[in-house]
């Protein structure tokens, strides 16, 4: 038959030898959150340029609208149908455009998805 053994170990003991380990921990918890910080400003930046070149996009691609409104209801139309886009690869490179037209009294204004077909009328007859 075996003998028993008790091992006592003071608690001054039992700290000296977890120390290491919560050091270890307390390190890891530190870089978690800086990593989490970076994270969080990678992707901020991220969605910052995104929006920078959706806003370049809009203003130089598709010309000046007459009014905020007109260009707020292309960038609605745009967003809506970034989609299309993304959903279908032999249309990956089509973006979504406008088509103005006089009518002798002002300028109409159709946003056209060039995937699903879609028109809208986005022209603002206050600026008339």
């Amino acid at each position: 038959m075996g003998t028993e053994v008790t091992i006592t170990i003071s608690d001054a003991d039992m700290l000296r030898i977890a120390r290491p380990y919560i050091d270890v921990i307390e390190e890891l918890k530190d870089q978690n959150k800086r990593l989490l910080t970076d994270a969080k400003a990678l992707v901020d930046e991220s969605l910052r340029n995104e929006n920078e070149d959706l806003k370049q996009r809009l203003s130089l691609s598709y010309g000046q609208f007459s009014s905020e409104k007109e260009s707020k209801a292309f960038e609605s139309f745009y967003k809506e149908h970034e989609k299309c886009r993304l959903n279908s690869k032999a249309d990956a490179g089509r973006l979504p455009y406008v088509i103005p037209y006089g009518t002798g009294i002002g300028t109409c204004v159709t946003a056209v998805c060039p995937v699903c077909g879609e028109k809208r009328e986005i022209t603002d007859i206050s600026t008339w």
